[in-house]
């Protein structure tokens, strides 16, 4: 039987979990997500952080940008910018 690896979801939680953090660094790759929650002493479960790490680094995130919009609202301005992340899973496995 073959079990999937859920990428997108734990690198999207692990997302979430950092930007909801101000005090905390964003990052692109998973590994460094995951450390900068550590030095940050953000709660996360890191032992399966561990297994995560392992495989986030057979199939590594890219990134691209495929929109970005400013909205004048009076003085202040608001910004929308969406991001594709894909990863790489050539690996057959």
């Amino acid at each position: 039987m073959l079990k999937k690896v859920p990428l997108a979801a734990s690198y999207s939680k692990v997302k979430r979990l950092l930007l909801k953090e101000e005090r905390a660094a964003d990052a692109l790759h998973f590994n460094t997500m995951l450390n900068n929650m550590v030095n940050h002493q953000i709660h996360y479960d890191y032992v399966t952080g561990l297994f995560q790490i392992f495989w986030h680094g057979l199939a590594p995130v890219s990134s691209r940008l495929t929109k970005s919009n400013v909205y004048p609202r009076g003085e202040k301005a608001s910004s929308e910018i969406n991001y594709v992340y894909t990863f790489d899973t050539s690996h057959d496995f």
